[in-house]
């Protein structure tokens, strides 16, 4: 009788997994130092992107769903930066915090920067 030796190999790797993940789950140390830093009430907001502003240490988040910008200021107020639809926005995909010359832009599209003086 002809042995197949493929079948035996795998065999072999499946085996040899298995003691690998079973030593690992053994050795498991849970760590974790992260923490919540805010949270949205706005359950369909559908956020695709998300900017940090480190000169005044704001979050912006961009909406697909609602077509805005909400900015979340580093003492948790939340507030509509750019409001639904406005100026035409249809949808934000890709938010960047730009920080020049003493002043900081939002690039909304590649072609839309929107900008605040400080």
């Amino acid at each position: 009788m002809r042995r197949n030796i493929g079948f035996s190999v795998l065999f072999l790797y499946v085996l040899t997994f298995i003691q690998v993940d079973m030593n690992a789950q053994s050795e498991k140390t849970r760590i974790n130092n992260s923490y919540t830093s805010f949270s949205i009430p706005e359950k369909d907001l559908l956020p695709e992107s998300i900017a940090y502003d480190s000169a005044n240490g704001d979050f912006y988040m961009g909406s697909t769903r609602k077509g805005k910008i909400i900015k979340v200021s580093k003492n948790g107020a939340i507030s509509d930066f750019i409001h639904p639809k406005q100026d035409g926005l249809w949808m934000v995909v890709g938010l960047k915090s730009i920080l020049k010359e003493e002043s900081y832009g939002h690039v909304v599209r590649e072609e839309t920067i929107l900008k605040d003086t400080i």
